[in-house]
């Protein structure tokens, strides 16, 4: 079987696709299977393992992280994996064969762009631009970075997530190491800017010098293009001209020198990202560096071959041609931007795919992030809620334009305010009605809100029905 890449790497942020109900529990398969499928995506969840919003078993299967041969355990929420396995005929359940994990990004923060209290903006790592926002994982393992604002230079962190190709990473997954918890810095990308004779080339804003390193490549010719791994033992330093510079003490090819994960001719494959080109519409786009051939597609969910556009974040299904393309054979578009709308409150009910805050019902999909900070349960989801728990709860506006869909949900520990942010539908001398949720406040307050404005409301719980405005302010 002939051998292709998928492009697996070039994609901004995944977004929430509106696929069957998460997590309520162990559903079992309808019987039968809709055959192998290769699965590039984000995990959701575990119980065994979500990806691309279907439930792997993986008893038996081939687990390797950064090469190493490890146990699920060692897998976490918000990692980018390669998937290969089976999908039964209900669409929602199947097994994996094999979940292969590869960090993007691994080595020392050289600045943070993230103002103090905010959970987005940029950081630059390896000098690459890093960028997170609600829809990365944080998680620290160093009491000095309790919250991604306080990561600091000189922090050891480990990055998942889809590069753009120009030395920038949209993070799904940034874990800051424990003091001393370090090793090899790593770092991938596209050779660019080779000069042989310097033994230079750059990778984003990162210039390598290569003069000393050991340089695995076929024939140790390195070449334009090639998408490569690059290991050093110290820290870039400032180059004087705005980037930094790296002295690598290892080159060697990834994978076969193309960004992506296997596949082969005629296999099935569903592919999430961000599309980086679209010059060839109607006919084709670029998704995480693979050509998708749409001109036979169905697309759905807002996705059209008129109105697609770089940036738009679909979901792609289709499967490899004989010359490496990827034929698509169904486009879904999402719309909104992932964690746009936010509620932090206690839980008022769980229903089949769904959780009710603060009277407002948030529907729950297979896509849905699930975290619990509070006990640290591995296995979390639906069905481990109870009326009561702490949730907050990132969410977007399905295609109708009203009902929200969770991108991501978290259990955390029990705050005595609860927080809405998200579209104003409703103002008034007295009350304010913010994504469904009515708060009351003084004149000061409300004065100069208007109906569509973003804004954040903090209200204290006081065991009372009305929610009394603490702080309001405009959304981020």
């Amino acid at each position: 079987m002939k051998a292709f890449k998928l492009g697996a790497a070039a994609a901004a942020v995944v977004g929430v696709l509106g696929l069957t109900g998460c997590g309520g529990g162990d559903s079992g398969a309808a019987g039968g299977t809709s055959g192998e499928r290769i699965s590039s995506g984000i995990i959701t969840g575990f119980g065994s393992v979500y990806v691309n919003g279907i439930k792997y078993e993986t008893d038996g299967a081939s687990i390797s992280l950064d090469g190493r041969s490890v146990a699920e355990a060692e897998l976490g929420v918000g990692m980018v994996v390669t998937l290969q396995g089976t999908v039964n005929a209900d669409g929602t359940t199947g097994r994996a064969v094999s979940i292969r994990y590869v960090d993007e990004l691994e080595g020392t923060v050289l600045s943070n762009a993230i103002p103090e209290g905010a959970t987005s903006g940029s950081l630059v790592v390896m000098g690459q631009t890093v960028h997170v926002g609600s829809e990365t994982v944080f998680e620290s393992k160093n009491s000095a970075a309790a919250s991604i604002d306080q990561v600091a230079p000189g922090h050891w962190v480990e990055v998942s997530g889809h590069t753009l190709g120009n030395g920038e990473i949209a993070a799904t997954r940034l874990e800051v190491k424990a003091p001393g918890q370090v090793g090899e810095m790593e770092v991938k990308g596209l050779v660019a800017d080779l000069d042989s004779t310097a033994q230079t080339f750059r990778l984003g804003s990162l210039r390598v010098d290569y003069d000393n390193a050991i340089v695995e490549v076929p024939a140790g010719i390195l070449s334009e293009g090639l998408f490569v791994e690059v290991k050093s033992s110290t820290p870039p330093q400032p180059d004087g001209d705005g980037g930094y510079l790296l002295a690598a003490t290892k080159v060697e090819l990834e994978g076969d020198g193309r960004r992506g994960v296997w596949g082969g001719a005629g296999e099935d494959v569903e592919l999430l990202g961000v599309i980086s080109d679209v010059t060839a519409m109607p006919d084709s786009f670029v998704l995480n560096g693979q050509r998708i051939l749409a001109g036979s597609a169905l697309f759905k969910d807002g996705a059209s071959a008129a109105t697609l556009r770089a940036g738009d974040r679909v979901k792609v299904e289709g499967r490899f041609n004989a010359e490496g393309d990827l034929v698509a054979e169904k486009v879904e578009g999402r719309q909104g931007s992932v964690g746009e709308i936010e509620f932090e409150a206690p839980l008022e009910a769980v229903g089949t795919g769904s959780v009710t805050l603060l009277g407002r019902t948030i529907g729950v999909t297979a896509t849905t992030l699930f975290r619990d900070r509070r006990d640290e349960e591995r296995r979390f989801n639906l069905s481990d809620l109870i009326p009561g728990d702490f949730l907050e709860v990132k969410a977007h506006r399905s295609g109708d334009g009203e009902t929200l869909v969770a991108a991501r949900l978290e259990r955390t520990r029990a705050d005595d305010r609860v927080k809405v942010e998200g579209r104003v539908t409703v103002v008034d001398a007295q009350t304010i009605t913010v994504e469904g949720v009515s708060f009351a406040g003084s004149a000061a307050q409300l004065s100069g809100w208007a109906v569509g404005d973003r804004v954040e409301v903090k209200a204290r719980l006081n065991g009372t029905a009305a929610l009394t405005i603490d702080e309001i302010e405009s959304g981020s």
